[in-house]
């Protein structure tokens, strides 16, 4: 009886084995071309993060002294200038905030290379707009608002955030006890 139970254990097994290693390979679960796109596709997610930086880079507008090797546009800057005329704004003109010290000899030659750059970009001189100093519009750093927590209570989105201390620094207010019990 004992060498019946071991073929029929030995069979179980073996068809247990056989269902297992053929039982997990379904067609409908392989990916598919639909699934991933070609390498040199542009998924949307690209073209999402290519959009916001251009509209970052327009909003800014703001060129400072790390833009520049010597009097010549550097990369840094010849990348935020291909930004901002990426943008889907119109450029009527595109103004340029060209934030430099006066004082430094390299500064109209800077302004230049910037002109110059645009122009090869394909903007007219009609299109380009360069102001001296910060754009005015842009307030703060982005990194500041960050800093904001906010929450909401009763309905009302409040500021989570007590004014900055003797040091500058902004401390998070005391969050509210929920352990109170109600008398």
């Amino acid at each position: 009886m004992s060498k019946m139970m071991n073929n029929i254990r030995n069979t179980a097994l073996a068809v247990l084995g056989l269902a297992l290693m053929a039982g997990c390979h379904n067609k409908a679960n392989e990916p598919s071309s639909m699934d991933f796109p070609k390498p040199d596709e542009v998924r949307s997610i690209s073209r999402f993060n290519e959009a916001q930086t251009a509209a970052g880079a327009r909003n800014d507008a703001t060129l400072y002294p790390a833009h520049f090797n010597g009097s010549a546009l550097g990369s840094l800057g010849a990348r935020k200038l291909d930004e901002m005329v990426a943008d889907d704004d119109a450029c009527d003109p595109m103004t340029v905030y060209v934030n430099l010290d006066e004082n430094d000899p390299r500064t109209e030659k800077r302004r230049s290379a910037v002109v110059a750059y645009l122009k090869d970009a394909g903007l007219r001189d009609e299109q380009i707009k360069l102001a001296e100093g910060k754009n005015p519009d842009v307030h703060s750093p982005a990194s500041l608002g960050g800093v904001q927590l906010y929450k909401v209570e009763d309905g009302k989105l409040s500021n989570n955030v007590q004014p900055a201390g003797d040091d500058g620094a902004s401390t998070p207010a005391p969050a509210a006890s929920s352990s109170a019990s109600a008398k």
